[in-house]
């Protein structure tokens, strides 16, 4: 007979005394990571101590002005266009008649969301928004 002494339980096998070990050290690890929760200094929020310096450098330091796209490569064709570039030509008239071949074709698969879709987001954004419109 095995019995936890954390909380008297009592277990016919050893397997089943571990399994229930292992229960109490999780309680305890979820404990330890609950405990290791900072405050910002700036607006009272909780953050692990990982998150919070992130956090005051976007929300209160120099990253409320970063600009993620800023540093990313240029498409090479930005200011291009059909009649400006050959190579702008050929694709919009590449990409023209498969369109159109697909229309004739039956082919074409549109695409966005479907009505389902569209009334799940609707009632996902009322109840998030009970006011009615976003202004």
């Amino acid at each position: 007979m095995y019995k936890c002494i954390e909380c008297n339980i009592s277990f016919k096998n050893r397997q089943a005394y571990s399994g229930h070990c292992l229960y109490h050290a999780n309680l305890k690890r979820k404990k330890e990571k609950i405990q290791r929760r900072v405050k910002c200094e700036y607006c009272d929020k909780e953050y692990s101590i990982r998150g919070i310096y992130t956090h005051i450098w976007r929300r209160h330091g120099n990253g409320i002005f970063h600009n993620p796209n800023r540093e990313r490569r240029i498409a090479w064709n930005k200011g291009l266009t059909k009649y400006t570039d050959e190579r702008v030509l050929a694709n919009s008239i590449s990409t023209s008649r498969t369109f159109r071949r697909q229309l004739e074709d039956g082919t074409y698969i549109k695409r966005g969301m479907t009505e389902e879709g569209r009334r799940k987001t609707s009632i996902r954004m009322s109840a998030r928004n009970p006011g009615g419109k976003v202004k």
